[in-house]
């Protein structure tokens, strides 16, 4: 398969080389698909770290994928491709949907192999039955030998390659994997029971060897089942990918590719269809469903002038777009690679494992070969069979996929809800907080703010145009909804400049006008308020004040709402033990209303934003902090709590700074991700007892010979299904 692959010139195709800081540093994505424990991991991030101009590699166990970047100017795709293929794995350039027809490839000939080898264990049946009946000691005895011999060679070196070739490849790298005892162990046994054959003094074990080899691999197919079906609900944005869309080229409409689409490309949207890419309509009006990002499937009506998010689905009416993002750049896919990438490196729990794994097997070989050398001395078969017991039955891939496995079903989980977590590290964090700290506007209260007075020195209409016009440059919530107001024709804007937690400031006709807080406009008192409205700043009203370089010239009283959970969520989180906090840049009575109206008796008010950062660090080094807020205006904030959620509409996904991203509005999101972190703590640490237990109970008995080589193999692939199925048990906890 590797073989075949195009490289580096089949990822330019695919549209999988990003845009590099220099021109020589490419980053792509290929599909390891022979990857399954961390020992695996382990040795192919070795071997690629270790050629010249690989700036940094990231291995996920559970997609099996491997994210490199590296120096094209020092190495070629090929080179890292075939470096993967030197140590027992087969990389090829991953491709939406290739993939998958990649695992039904290699599906079907471990089905094969599982066949050939279910095969020889159904005709070596009949021969131990012959053997054990009489025929052992008869004149029979040499040919069924040799008909085992004959059934066990070709499954030996047809059904088991994958775990020779793995465990050779391995060796002539100097790594030790999880395949090597398992080869040791089939060898071993095979070579013995040869010359028995040969000799003719004493019993043979082909039977052995074909039963455990067809277990093991009935075991690995299992493994993969249950690991598919875990990771079912994330797979499930994958499914709604298009790949497809009908563009429009001079006046024609054309079928092409979605990842072949450009910025200002003209697109068809008809009813039933995904959008397969942010964009703005141009022509026609649809109904759109857009609970990829809001949740709610209620339709959202559509027409020219309105922006569109990839993911959404056309209800009803036709429309035609251009694109704004190209796929790659859209929410959709952005989404499917917050929710794909969320890897447990970084994680303490992962630290401590990725320590022991890599000592795990040598170990292994160690204990076995103990184990042999001790009961040689006794009976040579039985210090055979019990060295072959330990070499299959200790298992490392358990624990390696304790945390893997947590993450990946709890990443898919967290994105069904509507919740993104970058990391997994964030979601260990999470899991941990004792402290709750809320940024007020658009996080505790709607951000539909609803204007209840304007004073000013000017005519009214004129006003809100000067503030409409520099407003609308804002990202802010309040800056939006100002905007907003003004319905007629904008004046042009120059030297627009923002100041986060203050406001904004343009020149307008050669006139320059401030537009924020009452601090901010005033200039510290310098600019002269003649008229008083400045004083109408702590009526309970949030308050936007405008002035030119000589005088204030108005102000507009802006009014909010909490959200419609808020009050029963902050009392739930209350009830949870959690303490919670309000941090705003808003006026003290505005901020103490909605403190009593939400039962919270921390707040702190008029903060800018590098005082709001030193608040939330003074309180971090006390508690364990979650900081939500809107992740644009809050960054410096979020960034020194332990860890932070911040709202997202889906167009603004990629300029959120926090670790965790809600795409729904309510407060409920912070309190479902934590308790969703909370459940996947405790379930990757069930998988590390786990782990633990089975080697502790299993390994004593394989070295006292109390466990067959068949038993052994039945044994260890449970031991990792128990660990995927109890990682998949997220889904159905989190309903609760």
């Amino acid at each position: 398969m590797a073989e075949c692959c195009g490289g580096e010139s089949e990822l330019k195709e695919k549209g999988m080389i990003l845009p590099p800081d220099s021109v020589d540093i490419k980053s792509g994505e290929l599909a390891v698909d022979s990857i399954h424990c961390a020992s695996c991991v382990n040795l192919i991030e070795g071997a690629v770290k270790g050629l010249s101009g690989i700036q940094s590699v990231r291995v996920n166990l559970t997609r099996k994928r491997a994210s490199i970047v590296w120096d094209d100017g020092i190495l070629s795709l090929d080179d890292i491709i075939n470096e993967i293929n030197s140590i027992g794995h087969t990389a090829y350039v991953y491709e939406i949907g290739e993939d998958e027809k990649e695992i039904r490839a290699k599906n079907k000939l471990l089905l094969y192999r599982i066949a050939f080898a279910g095969f020889s264990m159904m005709n070596m049946m009949w021969i131990t039955v012959a053997l054990y009946s009489g025929a052992m000691d008869g004149k029979y005895a040499e040919f069924f030998e040799v008909i085992g011999f004959l059934l066990a060679t070709p499954t030996l070196f047809y059904s088991g390659w994958p775990f020779l070739s793995s465990a050779v490849k391995g060796l002539m790298k100097k790594s030790l994997n999880m395949d090597l005892p398992i080869t040791i162990g089939a060898i071993a046994t095979y070579l013995y029971s040869t010359y028995i054959m040969i000799n003719g003094n004493g019993g043979v074990f082909f039977d052995t060897v074909v039963n455990f080899i067809f277990i093991i691999l009935i075991g690995r197919y299992l493994e993969s089942k249950a690991r598919e079906n875990a990771l079912s609900k994330t797979n499930n944005l994958r499914k709604i990918e298009p790949v497809k869309a009908i563009l429009v080229k001079d006046g024609k409409e054309q079928v092409v590719g979605v990842k072949d689409l450009v910025v200002g490309d003209i697109i068809v949207i008809r009813p039933g269809e995904i959008i397969p890419v942010d964009g703005m309509v141009i022509w026609g009006m649809a109904g759109v469903d857009e609970s990829i990002v809001s949740g709610e499937s209620e339709p959202v009506g559509k027409t020219v002038g309105n922006e569109v998010i990839s993911g959404a689905i056309s209800m009803s009416g036709n429309m035609q777009i251009v694109v704004a993002q190209t796929y790659n750049d859209s929410t959709l896919s952005r989404i499917i690679k917050m929710t794909e990438n969320v890897e447990p490196g970084g994680t303490k729990i992962v630290s401590r494992i990725d320590k022991v794994i890599p000592y795990f097997i040598g170990a292994t070989l160690g204990i076995a070969t103990g184990t042999f050398i001790y009961w040689s001395f006794h009976d040579i078969e039985f210090a055979i069979m019990s060295a072959v017991s330990v070499l299959i039955i200790t298992c490392p891939c358990a624990l390696g996929l304790a945390s893997p496995m947590a993450f990946a079903v709890a990443a898919g989980v967290g994105a069904e809800k509507k919740i993104l977590f970058k990391s997994g590290n964030a979601m260990e964090i999470l899991s941990k907080v004792n402290k709750i700290i809320f940024d007020k506007t658009g996080t505790l209260t709607s951000g539909n703010f609803k204007i209840s007075k304007i004073r000013c020195s000017i005519g009214e209409k004129e006003f809100i145009r000067i503030l409409a016009s520099i407003e609308r440059l804002s990202e802010h919530p309040i800056s939006k909804s100002i905007a907003g107001e003004h319905l007629g024709e904008l004046s042009a804007v120059s030297e627009f400049q923002s100041y986060p937690g203050e406001g904004v400031e343009g020149i307008i006709d050669g006139v320059k006008y401030r537009i924020g807080s009452v601090s901010f406009v005033s200039g510290g008192g310098i600019i002269s308020d003649s008229k008083g409205y400045l004083k109408e700043a702590n009526l309970g009203f949030t308050t936007v004040a405008c002035s030119n370089d000589r005088q204030v010239l108005g102000v507009v009283l802006i009014e909010d709402v909490v959200k419609e959970d808020a009050v029963e969520e902050i009392q739930k989180l209350h009830k949870m033990g959690f303490e919670t906090c309000i941090i705003s840049g808003d006026n003290e009575q505005v901020v103490k209303k909605v403190s009593l109206e939400l039962g919270i008796k921390e707040y702190y008010y008029s903060k800018k934003p590098d005082e709001k950062k030193n608040l939330v660090a003074l309180m971090n080094e006390k508690s364990n902090i979650l900081m939500v807020g809107d992740g644009i205006n809050d960054a410096p904030a979020l960034k020194k709590a332990s860890v932070s959620i911040s709202y997202s509409s889906g167009f603004d996904l990629a300029s959120k700074n926090s670790d965790i991203v809600s795409l729904g509005s309510g407060v409920r999101m912070v309190r479902e991700a934590i308790r969703l972190s909370t459940i996947t703590s405790k379930t990757i640490k069930q998988n590390i007892y786990w782990a633990i237990v089975y080697n502790i109970a299993m390994v004593p008995m394989a070295v006292m010979g109390m466990i067959t080589p068949l038993f052994a193999a039945i044994a260890m692939p449970i031991s990792s299904i128990v660990v995927i199925s109890n990682a998949g048990l997220i889904k159905f906890k989190s309903r609760k």
